[in-house]
């Protein structure tokens, strides 16, 4: 599975993404990223030459909401492509399309009784916000706004984490966790441009893949006691591709780190539900404002 994979979107995306220059307004500004920094683990030189453990079947994968509403069209796009933030797309006729991820096991904390539904209404409302909030800082400007559910903590209730933005030079990414019956933010400003959300399949660790022009880097990300996203380890940057050691994949695999089903909103007409059942790109596409991903997700 390539890097490029990830950015899925179609046309307007991919044209968004090799420009990083007058694409709107920015949303915010990453250099104020509420984050704890301190005593990262940076990882530098480092050899991934050693496979010990490729991607398989048997690796667990993010949990992946079946499609239950109506679909508009089921496309599957196929890899063409190691690094570039573009993809083919093929058509597949059906009447209804399910990807067959397995879910990903968590345990609710002990005495810990949550409705789903209070928490799947909350997260709804910040994702909603957030795409208001991009609507309003550029009208006239194509926008996108991408989620994705993950249980960083391990309590039995996944954290949300949404990227927003116009296009790839002012992306940014907050992550929102649930505590005490109520929606925190855990961070705010992080990373978005040329990023792709993921996990470390042996520590449960969200996963924050960069890459770009042959350039990328990989950051794990924990939460603390408190609720708040903290960076437990830093790759520090590398390269990939031509003229490189090493493709952008063979990081994935050696690192043990496996992509997290996305949603992302298109404007207000489309909505694309993308995961990688056994390893694989699928994308399904919804109209309108769907939230099919977050309603099947499964707490």
């Amino acid at each position: 599975m390539k890097f490029s994979d990830i950015f899925f979107a179609g046309a307007a995306i991919a044209a968004a993404a090799l420009v990083l220059s007058g694409c709107g307004s920015s949303t915010g500004d990453s250099s104020g990223a509420d984050i704890a920094t301190a005593d990262i683990p940076l990882v530098t030189d480092i050899d991934i030459s050693d496979a010990t453990e490729p991607y398989s079947e048997a690796v667990p994968a993010e949990t992946t909401a079946t499609e239950t509403a109506a679909v508009t069209s089921d496309e599957v796009t196929t890899e063409t492509e190691t690094p570039a933030e573009t993809t083919a797309e093929t058509t597949e006729t059906s009447t209804a399309a399910e990807t067959d991820t397995p879910a990903e096991t968590t345990t609710a904390a002990p005495g810990q009784e949550t409705d789903s539904s209070a928490v799947k209404a909350a997260y709804r409302s910040a994702i909603e916000s957030r795409i208001d909030q991009v609507k309003a800082s550029n009208e006239t400007s194509f926008s996108s706004v991408t989620y994705a559910l993950h249980d960083m903590d391990k309590d039995g209730i996944p954290e949300l984490i949404v990227k927003y933005g116009t296009c790839e030079a002012d992306y940014l990414t907050a992550i929102y966790t649930w505590r005490d019956g109520a929606v925190k933010t855990a961070a705010e400003g992080l990373p978005g441009g040329h990023t792709s959300y993921a996990f470390d399949y042996t520590t449960g660790q969200l996963v924050f893949c960069e890459g770009h022009m042959g350039y990328g880097n990989m950051t794990w990300y924990d939460l603390d006691e408190n609720g708040n996203a903290v960076v437990s380890k830093d790759l520090g940057g590398f390269t990939f591709g031509p003229g490189a050691d090493y493709e952008y994949s063979d990081y994935l695999t050696n690192l043990h780190i496996s992509w997290i089903t996305i949603s992302e909103f298109m404007g207000d007409d489309t909505t694309w539900v993308i995961s990688y059942p056994e390893g694989e790109y699928y994308g399904v596409e919804y109209s309108g404002r769907d939230f099919t991903y977050l309603e099947n997700y499964d707490f």
